[in-house]
């Protein structure tokens, strides 16, 4: 296939998404799963008088000739709003938390995504866990899903399998202390690959959702809100499974919708508060909580290099610290 040719594929498609959006909005479809009894519905900010926290986390990996390594990092923020301004802010476990590091040997392929992914995510959710059992909050923000992904849950016989189940006992608690405290977690999704809405409304498009509800919704809507679905990692999450719904919300005009979840809240103050949080730029929609997180979270190249210069310097020219040879082409 040519340039010209994914060029004009791609014109076709959008072409053909506007053309079902504004089919679908004109049946307004609606399912037994909904939860609400619209397709559509407009949202407006509201004014910003609460508590929130909100986390995000960073990772880093290379994989060495004998050994995989992974370094994370994550960071709890916390904002007290009165009146639409910002009143005091705070960090967990402090501004400019440590890396942690961590390393396995002999896995294979598949396995060393696993390992990466889930090494970030206990230490978020941890992190996570840790701020709304020290902080008094009304909303707790997570940059991405609430829930773990298909892809992050190993198979029985893999050694990263330990890695997965206490990340999975921190999810537990989680929830547990949202409920007992009455916080509200959600998670913000800014690139949702999901079908499941679509599925939802019997469209049958080969598309994601969002790249469907960049069309369907105009800036300051939102979709009904559903629940989250009969997964494999849903059953892992007991009775907390059942508690998790999304919806879709297209804050801000010129960027794309975002996939919201929700454990212990309502819909629409939730869809009020994203609005609010995302209005700040209306050509990126992110609640300005995570935006801060994401930066104090973030890992750079030469963190990495300079832990793997110390590995070297204490251990020498051994066969494990050797770098993979496609990371040390001499020749580009």
């Amino acid at each position: 296939m040519d340039m010209g040719s994914i060029i004009q594929e791609i014109e076709e498609m959008e072409t053909g998404m506007r053309a079902r959006a504004t089919d679908v909005r004109r049946k307004n479809p609606l399912s037994k799963e909904e939860m609400e009894n619209f397709l559509v519905k407009a949202t407006e900010p509201c004014e910003l008088n609460c508590i929130i926290g909100g986390v995000d986390g960073g990772v880093a990996s290379e994989e060495f000739h004998g050994f995989d390594l992974v370094l994370v990092k994550a960071v709890g923020v916390v904002y007290q709003y009165s009146g639409n301004s910002l009143k005091k802010y705070s960090y967990h476990p402090t501004s400019l938390p440590e890396m942690k590091m961590d390393s396995m040997r002999g896995l294979e392929k598949h396995e060393v995504q696993w390992h990466k992914s889930l090494c970030r995510l206990y230490e978020e959710i941890k992190t996570a866990r840790e701020l709304a059992e020290k902080s008094s909050m009304d909303y707790l923000l997570l940059d991405g899903s609430i829930v773990p992904q298909v892809g992050d849950k190993p198979n029985d016989s893999s050694q990263v399998k330990t890695y997965y189940l206490k990340t999975l006992d921190e999810y537990l608690k989680l929830y547990r202390i949202c409920e007992e405290r009455k916080i509200c977690l959600i998670g913000a999704i800014k690139d949702s690959r999901g079908r499941r809405f679509m599925e939802l409304i019997g469209e049958s498009s080969k598309v994601n959702d969002t790249v469907f509800l960049d069309f369907l919704l105009k800036e300051g809507e939102r979709t009904f809100g559903f629940h989250y679905g009969k997964t494999e990692i849903i059953k892992d999450l007991a009775k907390f499974g059942e508690k998790i719904h999304c919806f879709y919300i297209k804050p801000v005009k010129e960027d794309r919708p975002l996939r919201i979840e929700v454990f212990n809240g309502n819909f629409d103050k939730v869809a009020s508060l994203i609005h609010s949080l995302c209005s700040i730029n209306k050509r990126y929609a992110s609640p300005a909580i995570l935006i801060e997180a994401d930066m104090r979270a973030a890992i750079r190249k030469d963190e990495l290099d300079r832990i793997y210069g110390d590995l070297y310097f204490k251990l020498g020219n051994k066969t494990s610290v050797m770098r993979l040879r496609r990371n040390e082409r001499p020749f580009r």
